[in-house]
């Protein structure tokens, strides 16, 4: 299963550049596909290569926030937008 799980996030990956335009790396398709509650995820992002999870302890808790900030693709970068 993982194996199709990989697969598929480098076709989103591919979806992501060729046919929107972004130019993106794995990560976030990666971290979608394959990311399990209570660990965080080990990628190396060159090549794209799944390692073990790294298993959190049950007394720590991790948020993602949103800073508001919002960011474009322009001239294949990211840059922060107006």
């Amino acid at each position: 299963m993982t194996a199709v799980l990989v697969t598929t996030a480098h076709a989103q990956a591919q979806v992501e550049n060729c046919v929107v335009g972004a130019p993106c790396g794995v990560m976030d398709q990666m971290t979608s596909a394959l990311g399990e509650a209570g660990s965080l995820l080990a990628l190396r992002c060159q090549p794209a290569e799944m390692l073990p999870p790294v298993s959190l302890p049950h007394h720590i808790r991790l948020w993602g926030v949103d800073s508001g900030i919002r960011h474009r693709y322009a001239a294949g970068c990211l840059s922060v937008a107006p």
